[in-house]
């Protein structure tokens, strides 16, 4: 699957987060979605600038991919980065 297929599919935040994923390394599952958060952590020079939408959209794909209620709990934490506790 493309880039350009995953961002018609999706047409979200998940769907630019994993298209930018497939552009860093070619093809994508649950390990380089799961490898790729820690990643953008790392890159954030700052908890500031951590980008909590991409990272709110790659567990977007993970719970699209492999449901887990572990994921969800992640996911419901940086969508509380994103929008603030009271809209999770």
């Amino acid at each position: 699957m493309s880039s350009t297929e995953v961002e018609k599919i999706f047409r979200d935040e998940a769907g630019h987060a994993l298209a930018t994923l497939i552009r860093l390394v070619g093809d994508f599952d649950a390990y380089a979605v799961q490898g790729a958060i820690p990643a953008l952590h790392a890159r954030a020079p700052s908890y500031r600038s951590t980008d909590w939408k991409q990272i709110a959209g790659l567990y977007e794909v993970l719970l699209r991919i492999c449901p887990s209620p572990v994921i969800e709990l992640n996911h419901a934490a940086v969508l509380s980065m994103v929008d603030g506790p009271a809209q999770t």
